[in-house]
């Protein structure tokens, strides 16, 4: 379940939704400091504050452009330098909405990039539930009498977590605004 209302906290809002965390800063944590996952994770964070904090600015000059202007919706004349000050309100909403924008594409970019970074979220979630059982089957295996080497070593194979798929170098992860280059050993031969 989503928490976040869209129209308060959109970056809050889209990370709940695509990473299923309730807290943005949660992806930095258990990760190392240089750990790809961490860097991604606190550019996720940021980028969510970010969105976060544009949109409560961009929401409140849009809320003084609409007061300047009820008057006139009413149908009131008002003295022509009141429109002088709408003046300075439009630019404001006009810079403001590009930079939300900007905010975040650059987030769902950083989305997109953690989820290469961290496997499948139901593969995480099986994983979870496979080390819990896999905890409580050892605490209950001398009760069980079940404490023999052949169990701890089968035990042991089945904490051991491997990667689906064919092994590939990494993927690459730009922290500048720039994109990432694949190496030549992956571009089409074609390019």
């Amino acid at each position: 379940m989503n928490s976040h209302d869209p129209a308060e906290r959109p970056g809050a809002h889209l990370v709940a939704e695509k990473l299923g965390v309730d807290s943005p800063w949660l992806l930095t944590e258990n990760h190392a400091p240089d750990d790809p996952r961490d860097i991604v994770g606190l550019r996720i964070a940021e980028g969510a504050r970010d969105v976060d904090s544009l949109h409560k600015q961009l929401t409140q000059a849009a809320q003084s452009a609409a007061e300047l202007l009820a008057p006139i919706c009413r149908g009131e004349i008002a003295p022509t330098n009141r429109y002088g000050v709408l003046q300075s309100v439009a630019p404001q909403v006009d810079v403001l909405a590009a930079r939300r924008g900007a905010a975040y594409d650059q987030l769902t970019r950083s989305i997109a990039t953690f989820r290469l970074l961290v496997p499948d979220q139901d593969t995480v979630r099986r994983e979870k539930t496979a080390t819990r059982h896999r905890d409580e089957v050892q605490e209950a295996a001398p009760e069980a009498g079940l404490d023999t080497p052949r169990v701890s070593a089968a035990l042991s194979r089945s904490s051991t977590a491997t990667a689906p798929g064919p092994s590939a170098d990494p993927p690459a992860v730009c922290t500048s605004g720039t994109a990432a280059v694949p190496s030549s050993s992956r571009q089409s031969p074609s390019a």
